[in-house]
Parts: C-alpha cells; sequence; structure tokens
C-alpha cells in the first residue's frame, strides 16, 4: 500500500517537531513544529521528490520577469530528462556473404540540458597523476643509466628509459595511491561543496517563455545562473 505523499509530518522519534518524509522514507530533514511548512521540502534535500509535490511548487511560483507560472519548469526535472542514451546491437550482411553484429550507442541532450549542465564533479585525477609519476622516474632511469653507463649518449639514455619503463611503474603506482590518501580529505570536502552548489542549480526554476532561471530574488539566463551557482 502507498504511504503518504511527501511532506512535513510529525517526528516519531522526537516530540515537538517535524521531520521530512519523501514519499518513502523518512529523511534526516527536521524542524520545530511550529514552523513547519507542509508544502514546502527542505532547501538542502538530497532525496527525490514525488512529481506531484513538483508539480504543485511549479505552478505555485512565477517568473519574476512575466510574472506567470504557465510557462515554469523545474531544473531538476529539465537536467533529469535532458539526457538520453540507448544501445544495442545489429546483424548487418557482409559483402563476403556472411553475418556480423555490429554493436551501437548514441546519446543526445536538450538544448536546455546542455546550457544549464554543471561542470564535471571534482575527482582525483589517478590516471593522470600514475603517468606523470611513471614518465619521470622512467626518464630519471635514462639519465641515470646513460650518467653511469653510456656517458651522454642519447642511444644510452633511451636504453635506460626503457629499462626504466618496465621498472618505474610499481613507485608510479604507489606514489599515486599514496597522493591519493594525503589527498582524500580535500576532495571529499571539493565534491561536498559540489553537491550543494548542484543541489541549489536542481531546485531553481526556469521560465521557458523569458528563458530565464530564477531562485529566490535572483534571475538570469540559463549560462549566467549555472557560472554564478559555481563561482561561489
Amino acid at each position: 500500500m502507498a504511504g503518504p505523499p511527501a511532506g512535513w509530518y510529525e517526528d516519531p522519534e522526537r516530540r515537538g517537531s517535524n521531520r521530512w518524509w519523501d514519499g518513502a522514507a523518512w529523511t534526516d530533514h527536521r524542524q520545530a513544529a511550529a514552523g513547519a511548512e507542509p508544502n514546502r521540502p527542505p532547501a538542502d534535500s538530497n532525496h527525490p521528490q514525488s512529481e506531484a509535490t513538483l508539480t504543485a511548487h511549479a505552478e505555485s511560483t512565477k517568473c519574476p520577469v512575466c510574472h506567470e507560472s504557465t510557462a515554469i519548469q523545474r531544473m531538476s526535472a529539465a537536467i533529469d530528462s535532458g539526457f538520453s542514451s540507448s544501445a544495442g546491437s545489429a546483424v548487418t550482411l557482409t559483402t563476403r556473404g556472411d553475418l556480423a553484429t555490429t554493436d551501437f550507442s548514441s546519446s543526445s541532450a536538450t538544448v536546455l540540458s546542455a546550457r544549464i549542465a554543471p561542470p564535471p564533479r571534482p575527482a582525483f585525477p589517478f590516471r593522470q597523476l600514475f603517468i606523470f609519476f611513471w614518465l619521470l622516474g622512467s626518464a630519471l632511469a635514462g639519465l641515470w643509466y646513460a650518467g653511469n653507463f653510456g656517458g651522454s649518449g642519447g642511444f644510452s639514455f633511451v636504453v635506460g628509459a626503457i629499462i626504466g619503463a618496465f621498472v618505474m611503474w610499481i613507485p608510479a603506482l604507489v606514489l599515486t595511491f599514496i597522493t591519493r590518501a594525503v589527498q582524500s580529505g580535500s576532495y571529499a570536502e571539493k565534491q561536498a561543496v559540489w553537491d550543494r552548489r548542484a543541489n541549489e542549480l536542481r531546485s531553481a526554476y526556469y521560465c521557458a517563455r523569458d528563458d530565464v532561471v530564477f531562485s529566490g530574488d535572483y534571475s538570469a539566463t540559463p549560462e549566467a545562473f549555472r557560472a554564478m551557482v559555481f563561482s561561489r
């Protein structure tokens, strides 16, 4: 049996407070019962809301430019529905008369989704850093080999670098893991900031009539709004 719609309800664990129910489960968002707004979800909620709740918000929100709500769309809906992808395989007949299987994939994005898409989420550049350490180690090995066994000849450097390439990938991998462990806290903080900004972007509204994204007292074109959110 379906549960109640998303909204603020009396907290079953704390008397005198309300807790946000996302339509499927209790979230961690609480507020005093006296200040509860049944139809307004928490601003930083990461839980999906029911389509009926989002529609109700859009219908009650007006564009700051045209002051109408008929062309309002929640940015989360625009972002989620704006990207699509497909994949499959097809059987083809070759010129020799043989059957062959061809895999294919495609992806597309609406114009609005492409304009409002957030920048990539920060992630530790493990592969790039490993390659850097590996190439640096190979070059140092080539210099060491040329200086100790072959003089200053270029051929000796190449031989040493090739030998180093077979050996230095292990130290390079170790250094990369150590660097990632040292910087894990920094990247976790960057990702948390990115998540908050992405959620702010998703919680905004878009008016198709005026081509404007707005939240609170701020409104701008999709590109300017995205730049504002992620430049804070």
